[in-house]
């Protein structure tokens, strides 16, 4: 397994460059807020230190680093090297690193109790994939133009949980989760970190569900609108405007009732009037509400393609689609 990076020390002369390149990159690049030292301990130190093993071979830039004259040159160079999409494209092996004690934190979570021999035993095989080949199938599949930098760690950490999984099957054992006693420490620290890996977790799922509502870009504002109506949840004028440009101050009025104690019947009954007279239609409130129920059908399904189990029902989408429009609706861009 190829993981190590030498760690050179920079000359006497290029002292001061060093802290310049460490500024660019805890200020500007790899920020406390974005990557905090209690999950990305040495990211800066790690990353300079590529830095210099990529430019030592490029005559001109090592002797602009190693000069005293200020080099707007090197300065843009360590942002064109080091800026995240650059990073897993050119050194996706490095990300795998910077990523080791978030790997290490999901471990301590799912497996508090297990035999730290065991554990670390797990830590590294993880790694062994990550580095062999599923960084690179990361690489091939995130795709920036659709995703924001700051939504890969869920993206990340989604492929870890599934390599931790399959070590688990083919090991068959249980999850680590059996032996030992945990200090009171320990215990308040990892609640705080279960709370980061189910965050992650539904940041995954909700970007999911964002993404296959694309798929219905035809007639996305019409299902959106009508999804709120079904699961009660507050629509806004906004809401009916992207549905209804042309929509009439009458139309928000009874597109903004309080519908939280009506029955599904009586909703679609109060607001076929507005559909039918935008759609210039003479549909029945039933059609409109077993259509909704088709297309909620249709996204259980596609989600649940994405688990190896039926994962999701009618039941529990209730609750899953609440909590997609309490964020806002927007999951391309989680933060880390």
């Amino acid at each position: 397994m190829q993981t190590a990076i030498s760690f050179t020390q920079p000359t006497s002369a290029g002292s001061n460059r060093r802290q310049t390149i460490m500024e660019i990159i805890t200020s500007e690049l790899y920020p406390e807020e974005s990557f905090p030292a209690k999950y990305f301990p040495n990211i800066h130190t790690l990353l300079f230190n590529l830095f210099i093993e990529i430019i030592k071979p490029q005559d001109e830039l090592w002797k602009l680093y190693n000069s005293d004259r200020e080099s707007i040159r090197i300065k843009e160079a360590v942002r064109q090297t080091l800026n995240f999409r650059n990073l897993l494209k050119n050194h996706p092996q490095t990300v795998v690193l910077v990523y080791r004690e978030y790997i290490k934190k999901f471990l301590i979570f799912k497996s508090a109790h297990a035999d730290p021999t065991e554990r670390e035993d797990i830590f590294q095989e993880i790694l062994a994939r990550l580095i062999e080949d599923k960084i690179y199938k990361i690489r091939e599949k995130y795709d920036f133009n659709f995703h924001k930098i700051s939504s890969f760690t869920s993206y990340f950490m989604v492929t870890v949980r599934n390599i931790y999984i399959d070590i688990i099957r083919e090991r068959n054992v249980r999850p680590l989760t059996a032996g030992g006693v945990q200090e009171i420490g320990d215990v308040a620290d990892l609640h705080g970190d279960k709370k980061m890996i189910d965050r992650l977790l539904i940041n995954e799922e909700l970007t999911k569900l964002q993404t296959i509502l694309v798929l219905y870009y035809k007639i996305r504002a019409r299902l959106e609108l009508c999804l709120k109506f079904k699961y009660r949840i507050p629509v806004t004028r906004h809401d009916i405007e992207k549905c209804f440009p042309n929509c009439r101050e009458e139309d928000i009025k009874t597109l903004t009732q309080d519908f939280t104690t009506a029955k599904d019947k009586r909703v679609f009954e109060k607001i076929l009037s507005v559909f039918n007279y935008h759609e210039a239609r003479e549909n029945k409130s039933d059609t409109l509400r077993k259509w909704v129920n088709v297309k909620v059908d249709e996204i259980i399904m596609h989600l649940n393609r994405t688990h190896s189990a039926r994962v999701y029902n009618n039941k529990n989408f209730a609750d899953f689609i609440a909590l997609y429009y309490q964020d806002g609706g927007n999951h391309e861009n989680n933060a880390l």
